[in-house]
């Protein structure tokens, strides 16, 4: 998902958009795919913790849009939820994670968060006719014990998928998808 390296400060998000070719979300198979989300970063630590986000310099979370939002609504969406507590997710999700953000009744693992530390990954498998042309992942910086407002961290997001008890060529389709866009984008700057 990303390449190189990719820096983030605290009050800002990184929004990606994943596209998904026809092949995979074919209206005529029913094949379930297997979705994971990884978010790796490097923050400094605090020699003394207070509590978990006062020991990290700058702390990094990611979330995901809901069916079918566009990613301009999804920024704004963000950025308005942005000073909400950590664990203040709401609404229809696209996907309905395993783990989740917060470790009280959200996600299917009870007592677990994604968030909780420097590398975060969370999955779902969905049915193919319900994936959407393309979704939305936001990267989102928030304040850590680092007073400096221009201090960033450095992270990397990835975002994988398999069909699972299906043969079927994912990685061509996908890669092909992600390039047509990019082009798209350098034509229009």
């Amino acid at each position: 998902m990303t390449t190189g390296e990719r820096r983030i400060a605290a009050k800002q998000a990184h929004i990606y958009q994943v596209k998904l070719p026809e092949k995979l979300r074919s209206q005529g198979e029913s094949l379930e795919i297997l979705v994971e989300v990884t978010l790796s970063y490097k923050a400094q630590p605090r020699r003394t913790r207070r509590n978990r986000r006062k020991y990290l310099s700058t702390w990094l979370d990611w979330d995901c849009s809901k069916k079918g939002e566009d990613p301009e609504s999804f920024l704004a969406r963000v950025l308005k939820e942005f000073d909400a507590p950590e664990d203040a997710e709401k609404g229809d999700k696209t996907f309905q994670w395993t783990l989740g953000k917060r470790a009280k009744n959200y996600g299917k693992i009870d007592g677990a968060s994604r968030s909780a530390g420097t590398l975060q990954k969370d999955w779902t498998i969905v049915n193919s006719f319900e994936l959407t042309e393309a979704f939305s992942i936001a990267v989102i910086g928030h304040e850590g014990w680092n007073n400096d407002p221009d201090a960033t961290v450095p992270y990397s997001l990835v975002v994988s998928f398999e069909a699972i008890q299906a043969n079927i060529p994912i990685y061509s389709p996908i890669v092909e998808a992600q390039i047509l866009t990019e082009v798209q984008a350098e034509i229009q700057i």
